[in-house]
């Protein structure tokens, strides 16, 4: 949380200067030299060759608590090391598990309960802590306001694909003919990556994350997921229906 000062902020997130996650500790792997959402074959061979190095988590973790302890008067930190689409590894486990055996503080730890670091921090400094209390809009909420056209249609298509997969295959059970196999995989695939992850907030263009040129690219290849997917659902249907 930012404020006035260094010592308004409750927690850091991403790194003491919102750098990169577990990088600030060292724990940065190299499965973060590949691009995000990266194919399965990149994910797995990149975690295999991961080595962890604790010599320089110790190095630059003592650097990272030198600047928090100067900068943020608390002893609860939370930060997230992830990439986008890893797949379930066992690397940051690890890494803590060989740290806590050498140092006993700090306590790495993992949590799959965000609740928990929270309470304990409340339970600590809460009394401490200045606190705002009021409404703020949140940023998904945007997405059904500012692109309803686009969003609307997807939800149609997300309702039309199944009932296009149901009759492609009773036609098939029926008449013998080839079920369309190829084009409903290649439609849920499309249906999967046309999310308002990938649009709307954070790819359309002029927003905060992917301004020009770019923004108009992602925007326009989420266009055509969905038109691709309308296009193979509606000829599926379209063809169990009489004349």
């Amino acid at each position: 949380m930012g404020g006035a000062g260094c010592k308004s902020r409750l927690f850091v997130w991403s790194g003491p200067d919102y750098g990169g996650g577990g990088a600030a500790f060292g724990l940065r792997t190299s499965f973060w030299d590949i691009p995000s959402h990266p194919i399965p074959e990149e994910a797995e061979q990149a975690i295999a060759s991961y080595r962890f190095d604790l010599a320089q988590m110790e190095q630059s973790t003592a650097r990272t608590l030198a600047q928090l302890e100067s900068e943020v008067p608390y002893d609860i930190w939370i930060y997230p090391d992830y990439q986008d689409d890893e797949p379930p590894n066992p690397r940051l486990a690890d890494a803590f598990r060989i740290w806590n055996e050498k140092w006993a503080w700090p306590c790495f730890r993992t949590v799959g309960n965000l609740d928990e670091p929270f309470d304990r921090f409340r339970e600590k400094w809460g009394a401490h802590v200045p606190v705002v209390r009021g409404q703020i809009t949140n940023a998904w909420s945007f997405l059904p306001v500012g692109y309803p056209d686009f969003l609307a249609r997807k939800l149609n298509a997300d309702r039309l694909l199944p009932a296009a997969e149901a009759t492609a295959a009773i036609r098939s059970a029926l008449t013998g003919a080839d079920y369309p196999a190829a084009d409903m995989a290649h439609a849920w695939e499309a249906l999967n990556y046309c999310d308002e992850h990938g649009m709307g907030g954070c790819a359309v263009p002029n927003t905060y994350r992917y301004p020009g040129r770019r923004g108009w690219e992602t925007w326009m290849q989420n266009w055509d997921w969905l038109e691709f997917i309308e296009r193979i659902a509606r000829r599926e249907v379209a063809s169990a229906t009489p004349p």
